[in-house]
């Protein structure tokens, strides 16, 4: 099949496929001219890679030019092994090319030679030239052109790629939710199951006639206080309403790690050119690209513009410059849909050490001795959806045994990210470039410094390079966050007693719509909810124990109310003992006091036996 190529197709030479190379040679050459009909824009690039995929380096192992005619291709290191060299087509829009086929799978000889193969073009040497044109198909009955025969826009995770006219055909695509179903609705259970719980505590009480007549506990404590109404110990806590309301908060809130969508508005016709004139930078997942507009791109053509657009980020650590930007482009309702199709964590992070040094290298900048550079490209005009922070120094302690606390520089007021875009000459590409731009007296020479930017990876941005007359303002760009909800994957609060019971209803029918409409996004949300809640359970129940001021707390709010309670049961314990032991004494010397006042009195009852005898016998003698 054929079709009009696009940004990012590769316009292949020796009949349809690319050359592979075997122990190219220092100095060697490869033959990259294209097929009788097709010639070289002079926009096209190079790229080789081995036979693992990893990409050679442009001046270091080859060089190559590809215009003026004749194009060349030079290895300059002797390398071993096998490799792909690939001319690819940046923008073909303005220059259409026609791609050249192979017009045989097989081939045929005849003996004598009749001429009759030549008539009918089936000799092996003969190849035809086929002028590119738009796939076409029908999707329920509607007609549907695309400028490729890979089709990833019209069905939500599913690829259609075009082999031929085969007639109707007919799907059916399905996806097993069920087990994402039945997880969050034990979640659901299990977070009722706490929230009964806390609202029976925090309402707990008992008076005469609730409390069962073998209940002995509760009948004493009624006893004691005269039959009146008795509260729960938890009766009203304040540690039980702060759950509580953040438990429910977490699920009415927005997730603030969500993915969110560039969206335009709605058009009726998506085939209409729209007069844009403009140029702007994309932004998703830490990787950037530079995109240009013409006055007559449609929106499907800007649709196809953007699903092709190359990373043009340096130093990105893990994709390639020149690699495609992985965004997920669809048109729905009209409207132009952006997602960055990542498999990230949406909180995502990236850090650098860094040894202040000036960044001695040229860059262009006003006041260069003031930059370091980045292994990195976060975005034009730091960050779009991102955070940067630096740190000198880590937590520890030193020979003394004394603290070590690090210092914590911040963006905007001690250092701000600068970021150029450098236009190289042909056939290299353009590239994205940050620094560090450090303000006057903030950090000395050679310190080392780590560089952290927290970042949504799932998150697509833009800036506007250039436009003229207002034209981008036709597609009315907006962030799509109605995804950023709970509520749109059928987990809410019961509508019938929203803030009293804080009990949850979960709505199965819309987590699978969400499911079919995007899974990894669907994925991606509830990931980042479930441990927003894991990290705040934890941090209620840790028993993690921290110093402060010479005494050991419990860093979870539970636990830590817990210890406070064992804390005041053993004063309460201690106290006792005390007055126990203070009873005891005072029982001991009652004792010896009330045994001495027995024997006082036994000594007492003697004498006066004995002064009784004594006057009567004084009597008698009388």
């Amino acid at each position: 099949p054929t079709h009009r190529p696009v940004e990012g197709d590769s316009l292949m030479f020796e009949y349809g496929i690319t050359k592979t190379i075997t122990n190219p040679a220092s100095g060697g050459t490869v033959d990259i001219t294209p097929q009788s009909g097709v010639s070289y824009a002079g926009t096209e690039i190079v790229t080789v890679t081995d036979s693992s995929g990893t990409p050679l380096i442009l001046g270091t192992d080859y060089t190559y030019t590809l215009t003026p005619s004749p194009p060349s291709f030079t290895w300059i290191n002797p390398l071993t092994g096998d490799y792909t060299v690939t001319v690819t087509q940046l923008d073909s829009a303005s220059a259409p090319l026609d791609y050249v086929s192979n017009s045989n799978g097989f081939s045929f000889s005849e003996t004598p030679s009749s001429g009759i193969l030549d008539v009918l073009k089936l000799n092996a040497s003969d190849v035809t030239t086929i002028a590119a044109q738009d796939a076409i198909l029908y999707l329920d009955g509607m007609r549907v052109t695309r400028a490729t025969n890979v089709i990833e826009d019209l069905i939500t995770d599913v690829k259609l790629e075009l082999v031929g006219a085969i007639g109707d055909v007919t799907m059916n695509v399905t996806q097993d939710a069920q087990k994402a179903i039945d997880a969050v609705q034990a979640y659901a259970d299990a977070y009722n199951e706490v929230i009964t719980w806390i609202n029976e505590k925090l309402d707990e009480k008992y008076t005469s006639s609730s409390v069962a007549a073998d209940d002995d506990y509760l009948q004493d404590i009624l006893a004691a206080s005269k039959g009146e109404t008795v509260f729960g110990t938890l009766h009203g806590d304040q540690l039980l309403w702060s759950i509580k309301n953040q438990m429910r908060n977490s699920l009415a809130n927005p997730i603030a790690m969500n993915a969110r969508a560039l969206v335009t508005r709605s058009f009726a016709n998506t085939l209409t050119p729209l007069g844009i004139d403009a140029e702007i930078n994309l932004y998703a997942g830490g990787l950037a690209s530079r995109i240009k507009i013409l006055p007559t791109y449609s929106l499907s053509r800007i649709r196809d513009l953007v699903a092709s657009a190359l990373v043009e980020t340096s130093k990105n650590g893990t994709t390639p410059i020149g690699s495609t930007m992985d965004l997920e482009v669809s048109i729905a309702n009209g409207q132009l849909v952006i997602n960055y199709n990542s498999s990230l964590p949406l909180a995502n992070q990236k850090t650098e050490n860094i040894v202040r040094n000036h960044d001695t290298t040229t860059i262009g900048l006003a006041g260069s001795a003031n930059y370091d550079i980045l292994s990195f490209t976060p975005s034009e005009n730091a960050p779009v959806n991102g955070k940067f922070t630096v740190q000198v120094g880590d937590y520890g302690t030193d020979a003394a045994g004394n603290p070590i606390v690090p210092t914590f520089y911040q963006e905007g007021a001690d250092f701000n990210v600068v970021t150029r875009y450098t236009t190289p000459a042909s056939p290299a590409l353009p590239y994205f470039e940050s620094f560090i731009e450090w303000k006057p007296g903030r950090i000395a020479d050679n310190t080392q410094y780590k560089v952290t930017y927290d970042y949504n990876s799932a998150a697509v941005g833009y800036s506007v390079v250039s436009d003229t007359n207002n034209s981008l303002s036709t597609l009315r760009f907006s962030i799509d966050s109605s995804q950023s909800q709970l509520s749109t994957f059928g987990l809410v609060t019961t509508a019938d007693d929203f803030g009293k019971s804080g009990l949850l209803e979960f709505d199965t029918e819309k987590l699978f719509a969400a499911i079919a409409g995007n899974a990894n996004n669907t994925s991606n949300v509830l990931t980042e909810y479930f441990k927003e809640m894991d990290t705040y359970i934890n941090s209620l129940v840790s028993s993690t124990a921290s110093l402060i001021g010479g005494t050991t707390y419990t860093t979870g709010r539970i636990a830590n109310a817990v210890q406070s309670l064992e804390l005041q049961i053993n004063d309460l314990n201690t106290r006792i003992s005390k007055l126990e032991a203070q009873l005891a004494a005072r029982q001991t010397s009652m004792y010896k006091q009330y045994s001495d006042m027995e024997v006082a009195i036994q000594t007492l009852n003697a004498q006066l036996s004995s002064m009784t005898q004594y006057f009567a016998s004084t009597t008698s003698t009388s």
